[in-house]
């Protein structure tokens, strides 16, 4: 993983994937571990902060809202079974899984989008054929 700008820069070693920049591009969420929890990476300090994280479940392809304060991500419950969740997010802290919300059953690879002005999550459903 790079910096923006400037001379290329590694920002971690232990990172599994980059899923999503923030707006202000401080801020990379990556996941990684076992099982898979995610992480917000200060760009600067490269400083890694669990903010999602579940004994059980594996969680992937978090995306951050337009306006920094959600984060949509998917939450793999079985080997074959997920769920997209969003969570709100109050600076790079953890969030308690009491503070998700379902937004629908979906396959592990499945995974979601904010709409440009934040009012629509977009997300695909691969487990029937449909997308």
């Amino acid at each position: 993983m790079f910096a923006p700008g400037g001379a290329p820069e590694k920002l971690c070693e232990t990172c599994l994937q980059v899923t999503n920049w923030s707006p202000d591009e401080k801020t990379l969420l990556v996941f990684g571990g076992n099982p898979y929890q995610i992480n917000a990476l200060d760009v600067v300090s490269h400083q890694q902060t669990p903010i999602l994280k579940h004994p059980d479940y594996s969680l992937r392809y978090a995306r951050f809202s337009p306006d920094n304060r959600w984060v949509s991500f998917t939450a793999r419950t079985q080997p074959n079974c997920g769920r997209i969740e969003i969570a709100p997010l109050d600076g790079p802290k953890p969030v308690p899984e009491s503070a998700w919300i379902t937004i629908a059953d979906a396959g592990t690879d499945d995974r979601a989008n904010c709409s440009p002005d934040g009012k629509t999550l977009y997300f695909t459903y691969l487990r029937e054929g449909w997308t």
